[in-house]
């Protein structure tokens, strides 16, 4: 088996992955548990560019369905408009233009979804170790991105709607689901530097799934 391949049998790699890519896709790095913070957050700098922005907007996507479906419809805490003060929703005319912004926000969130589902289908990334999930921790990344966006933009500074319109205090609640985005952006990190401390570094030559093995890869 021989020791644990780390970011080191990958030296130069810094030269050898700009335009390079094996069976038409780009592989992920590796880091082990003995590298810098630094170089740890150098890596998601080499993840495929596809790859990673497909994962940061499937987690926006979601998450703002989680949003729109859970707090604007299920629970009926705001809509989209109501706090801003020109759409009360106890109106029907309200209730129709907050009805209106919220269906325009799906559709935003739909369209980030399909935009990460389409960029996650082209980069079809070369199955190894680790893949799995780095994808899990980009969608919870993107997923707390979308709620810290969302809270500090919408909530704060356009004022537009709070988490909780139907309560007095609204300011913890707020502060509350900026607290949850910022925690999921955390262990987002978290999972997907996880994710590649387990894959595996190749280069541009041809791997198993292409017909061949680099001769940069570990042995398994």
């Amino acid at each position: 088996m021989g020791r644990p391949f780390s970011v080191r049998d990958c030296k130069g790699i810094g030269s050898q992955w700009p335009g390079r890519t094996f069976g038409g896709r780009r592989a992920l790095p590796s880091i082990d548990r003995n590298h810098s913070r630094f170089q740890v957050v150098l890596m998601f700098y080499r993840l495929p560019r596809m790859f990673l922005a497909a994962g940061v907007l499937l987690g926006v996507g979601l998450g703002g369905f989680v949003d729109g479906i859970v707090l604007h419809q299920i629970l009926q805490w705001h809509h989209m408009l109501t706090a801003e003060g020109s759409f009360p929703p106890t109106s029907v005319d309200g209730l129709k233009d907050n009805t209106l912004w919220d269906g325009l926000f799906h559709a935003f969130t739909w369209l980030a979804t399909a935009a990460g589902l389409g960029l996650l289908w082209n980069s079809v990334p070369v199955h190894r170790r680790g893949w799995g999930q780095v994808l899990v921790g980009l969608l919870a990344f993107g997923w707390g991105l979308f709620n810290v966006v969302e809270g500090v933009v919408d909530h704060q500074i356009l004022g537009i709607h709070h988490v909780r319109d139907d309560v007095p205090d609204k300011l913890p609640w707020d502060m509350a689901f900026l607290g949850i985005g910022t925690t999921l952006m955390a262990a987002g990190y978290g999972v997907a530097r996880g994710g590649m401390r387990r894959a595996n570094c190749e280069t541009d030559e041809p791997s198993p799934e292409y017909g061949g093995r680099s001769s940069h890869a570990p042995s398994r």
